[in-house]
């Protein structure tokens, strides 16, 4: 069965002064801020993630540790911070016994000698918040991440859909707690305010008068801004948000910069707050299974079209494309044969997918027999279509399109290794002046071929023997030819082979390479065989012989 996408109070205080800025927000936007003061901790705790390490650079932790443990005896995340590894976040019964954050794991296990020790993971942090956000979601599609252990999402339009703000925070406590997670929360106007505060473990402001006495009395440690900066701040006499907001604006711009000052603003409204919504991956997930063990390619060609149709009905469902797939063939005893097809341009339509996913089965070589098929797509992006002919002599395919239609087909067939692009280099020797790209359209641009192309015909005719003109193209560029062979080939014969050679343009200096080792100096003609074949050949004029060489063949 397809899967869906996943979608995947005290009294007040006088403010000080506002600076003429940008209008105030809407009144109607309201701000949760979730701050999860343990989040390092609890989101190991949830993943198993318990860290087997030994004493010296490393930390000793029995492997058997069950999970209870962590909760019921004293805890703590530890990370390398300046060369020492130092305390994060501590549970409850570690705090009791002495273990802050901060403190150095010697002293902490000093403290506590059954201390359970876990090494903290950005990528596992990482992850629980995207998850916790996905489920946000449900609230309001308005929602920020505030790594590594926050969130914050905008309610004001869910009231009426939810019933109010107490039905919001009632079904966010019941999924913080189902998922065993400890939270602060906190409304506020603002996003910067809300997360201050929540920080801080303070109850909710719901008035805008009220931001400013409230925000005033809360240390500089929940700013998130950096520890130099608090430093210099508590310097100066400002320990707390409102004695920065005491300062003189300019002053502060002067000693800190202007991004703290943007930050008080927004925290009181008076800036507008752009934030980015997180939007999750949205990927497709499909298998079908058989009754019995498989073997006929148009058996498991059938149930490849029927998974590509269920992915056609969700693209189309949710307006989206994408640019690759992932087969998995499963099999009874052995390890599942992944195939993964990469297209150049991304694409919602069946056809072209089913096509792609054929012509790789014609030459695929199962090692056994199939039991499931399951189709996986990458990350989606926005439906990009093309707009309808008007006149039916209008072309219906844009070229880039068609081109990369071919591009996947020939990949598809002969191997994403075999296939590439073609791009220039800024270098006047032919040999080094193009390399190889994956994407067919990471070459370099008209302009700069024009450039390359004039830099090496600048050298024509300065301190050169007398002797046929270089011959030009249609853009006034130096000819080159088709075909340019691996690395030149000595022209065989008397003088050199000189005398076979019947040259028809040039010479074309090119001088190069002195900065890796390898000089190069060339004199470069076109020049016609007794068979009538044009070549490109050079003279090395470094050479104390009259060396010559084939270096081209042009068609």
């Amino acid at each position: 069965m397809a899967q869906p996408l996943k979608a995947l109070h005290p009294g007040e205080t006088s403010p000080p002064r506002r600076p003429a800025l940008s209008p105030r927000p809407q009144s109607n936007r309201l701000w949760i801020a979730v701050h999860l003061p343990v989040f390092p901790l609890e989101a190991l705790v949830r993943r198993s993630h318990l860290a087997t390490r030994t004493p010296a650079a490393q930390v000793q932790v029995a492997v058997d540790t069950p999970t209870a443990a962590v909760h019921t005896g004293a805890a703590a995340v530890v990370e390398p911070q300046k060369g020492h590894l130092r305390v994060v976040v501590a549970n409850d019964t570690a705090l009791d016994q002495g273990v802050s954050p901060g403190l150095k794991l010697n002293a902490a296990q000093a403290r506590s000698p059954a201390l359970a020790v876990l090494n903290r993971s950005a990528e596992v942090e990482h992850r629980e918040l995207v998850s916790l956000a996905c489920w946000v979601r449900r609230i309001t599609p308005q929602v920020s991440l505030e790594p590594p252990q926050a969130l914050v999402l905008e309610v004001g339009g869910s009231l009426k859909l939810w019933g109010g703000l107490d039905s919001i925070r009632e079904a966010l406590d019941r999924e913080l707690g189902r998922r065993r997670l400890t939270a602060h929360l906190c409304t506020a106007p603002t996003a910067l305010a809300a997360l201050w505060l929540a920080r801080d473990g303070h109850e909710d402001v719901l008035s805008a008068k009220q931001l400013a006495g409230r925000l005033g009395a809360l240390p500089l440690r929940v700013t998130g801004w950096p520890q130099a900066v608090r430093r210099l701040l508590k310097k100066m006499g400002a320990g707390t948000v409102g004695d920065c907001l005491r300062l003189p604006r300019d002053g502060l711009i002067r000693r800190v910069g202007q991004r703290y000052l943007d930050d008080l603003d927004q925290s009181l409204g008076h800036r507008q707050d752009l934030r980015t919504a997180f939007s999750p991956d949205q990927r497709f997930s499909s298998v079908v299974e058989f009754q019995e063990e498989v073997a006929e390619p148009q058996v498991i060609a059938d149930a490849g079209k029927k998974l590509i149709l269920r992915l056609a009905e969700a693209l189309h469902r949710h307006q989206a494309q994408i640019a690759s797939c992932r087969y998995g063939f499963r099999h009874l005893h052995r390890p599942a044969t992944v195939v993964r097809i990469n297209q150049v341009v991304p694409t919602y339509e069946p056809q072209k997918i089913t096509d792609l996913f054929l012509s790789r089965l014609e030459t695929l070589s199962l090692p056994a027999p199939v039991t499931a098929l399951s189709l996986t797509t990458g990350k989606t992006t926005p439906m990009t279509g093309l707009n309808a002919t008007l006149f039916p002599t209008c072309p219906e395919v844009a070229p880039e399109t068609t081109l990369g239609e071919l591009i996947a087909r020939l990949r598809t067939r002969l191997g994403a290794e075999d296939i590439h692009g073609l791009g220039l280099a800024e270098d006047h020797r032919p040999e080094a002046a193009w390399s190889q790209v994956k994407d067919h359209r990471a070459g370099v641009g008209r302009s700069k071929v024009k450039d390359h192309r004039a830099g090496v015909a600048g050298n024509q005719g300065k301190n050169l023997r007398a002797g046929p003109v270089a011959s030009k193209d249609a853009s006034g560029h130096p000819q080159r030819p088709l075909w340019l062979l691996p690395a030149p080939v000595s022209v065989a014969g008397a003088d050199g082979g000189r005398k076979h050679l019947e040259l028809e343009s040039g010479p074309e200096r090119v001088e190069a390479g002195w900065w890796e080792g390898r000089d190069t100096s060339r004199d470069y003609y076109i020049a016609r065989t007794s068979k009538g074949k044009r070549l490109w050949v050079f003279r090395d004029r470094r050479s104390d012989r009259d060396d010559w060489y084939l270096h081209g063949i042009f068609g």
